[in-house]
């Protein structure tokens, strides 16, 4: 902000000006919470699933599942957002950040750097931190499921039977609270 004192601008646009790929930053995130990265429709399909369970009532699901709540939100890109040059995803509108990089030193390309990994498990140890996040440990790298004789478990398959796991509502979670984040005008 220091930088702008000066601008012969009148708006700058606080936004990263080298965003980063949704899997440069959710792939990380699904790792260190040990759960599979799935393409959206999919998630999606799991959350209505999650919701049309019959066994709880709509209240007790989005308690359990606070992604629920959020899930006329999420809908409308079941098939992607519409393809535009001047939105970002979720629709979001693209920014243009050419006077802030111009402005601010700290904004060019050779002082900064994308997000990924480091930013990814920094948020989620923020939000461990302050009780958003449930889970004790977070893991670095991806480690396979095995019993005590070394043989490795199949995880379950997205399109098993089975209830989600106990991980399925944490990683919806995550989606739901950082899609909020994303989507909300914060610069």
């Amino acid at each position: 902000m220091f930088d702008f004192r000066f601008a012969n601008v009148g708006t700058v646009h606080l936004a990263h000006p080298y965003p980063a790929t949704w899997t440069d930053v959710f792939s990380h995130i699904a790792t260190a919470l040990r759960v599979p990265l799935v393409p959206y429709a999919e998630w999606l399909d799991r959350l209505e699933a999650d919701l049309a369970d019959s066994s709880r009532t709509e209240v007790e699901a989005a308690t359990a599942n606070p992604a629920l709540r959020l899930i006329n939100i999420f809908r409308p890109y079941r098939n992607g957002a519409p393809k535009s040059e001047a939105r970002e995803a979720m629709g979001v509108p693209k920014l243009q950040t050419t006077e802030a990089v111009k402005a601010s030193p700290a904004l060019r390309r050779e002082n900064l750097r994308s997000l990924g990994k480091e930013d990814a498990l920094a948020w989620l140890r923020y939000w461990q931190k302050a009780g958003l996040l449930k889970t004790k440990t977070l893991a670095e790298s991806p480690a396979p499921e095995a019993n005590g004789n070394g043989a490795v478990h199949k995880r379950s398959t997205p399109h098993s039977r089975q209830k989600p796991s106990s991980t399925a509502p944490l990683a919806f979670a995550v989606f739901a609270v950082i899609s909020l984040i994303y989507a909300l005008p914060w610069f």
